[in-house]
């Protein structure tokens, strides 16, 4: 646990220190975001069990540091609030229970009514293309870091077996015109969101999200791009 609070406060540093950033290349952002969030599983066997997906959103605030004046690279980074409803309604995993030979499914939740709320943060490395003035448009990928601070309606057992740090990947496609930004994205899960349980099963449960963004651009030094 120490290791991943260490990991998650070096990323807020570094993202902290390109929101700092002020020159016409490096900007802040101010993004609220719709989502999509469903989920898959780890073995055939369940894929059929998957929920229908969920709506959430996102409060986000970060910096767009640009490498060069002149070149399109950039690395952006940012800190975010993010509510969703998570597909956790029906049986993710099924097999052997405890030895006995029977089939075993299990509701993770035991709820349909599954909410997730935490913050988390990004550092992701992309390209600018410049169209035409004040129009462009960026192509980025990167690590998101996700920590839930509550699940629920949940019971106590069930908040035990699942883990509150979230690794995942995501990739995107942007428009950038004058000071305001829309982005498209899609982020998977790196790892399975549940424990072990008492009979040695797995919760095999991934989430896979898609985003849609809209972002305010501002110079914190009061210049323009």
């Amino acid at each position: 646990m120490k290791k991943k609070v260490i990991i998650l406060l070096l990323f807020l540093f570094l993202n902290v220190c390109v929101l700092a950033q002020a020159s016409r290349e490096s900007l802040s952002f101010f993004r609220i975001s719709g989502t999509y969030t469903n989920c898959t599983t780890g073995s055939k066997e369940t894929k059929k069990y998957n929920e229908n997906g969920k709506l959430g959103y996102s409060i986000e605030l970060g910096g767009k540091l640009f490498f060069e004046r002149t070149k399109g690279w950039f690395f952006e980074g940012s800190v975010h609030y993010f509510w969703t409803h998570l597909p956790f309604n029906q049986p993710l995993y099924w097999g052997d229970s405890a030895g006995s030979g029977e089939s075993h499914s299990s509701f993770l939740f035991g709820s349909d009514h599954v909410r997730e709320v935490g913050f988390g943060t990004k550092g992701v490395l992309g390209y600018d293309i410049i169209l035409k003035n004040s129009l462009s448009l960026e192509i980025f990928t990167g690590p998101v870091l996700h920590y839930t601070t509550n699940f629920g309606p949940a019971s106590e057992e069930y908040k035990q077996k699942l883990n509150r740090f979230n690794y995942r990947w995501q990739l995107g496609l942007g428009v950038n015109y004058k000071r305001f930004n829309m982005n498209f994205t899609f982020s998977n899960d790196l790892k399975n969101r549940g424990k072990t349980d008492s009979y040695n099963l797995h919760y095999r449960y991934r989430t896979y999200s898609f985003a849609l963004g809209i972002a305010y651009r501002f110079s914190l030094s009061g210049e323009n791009k």
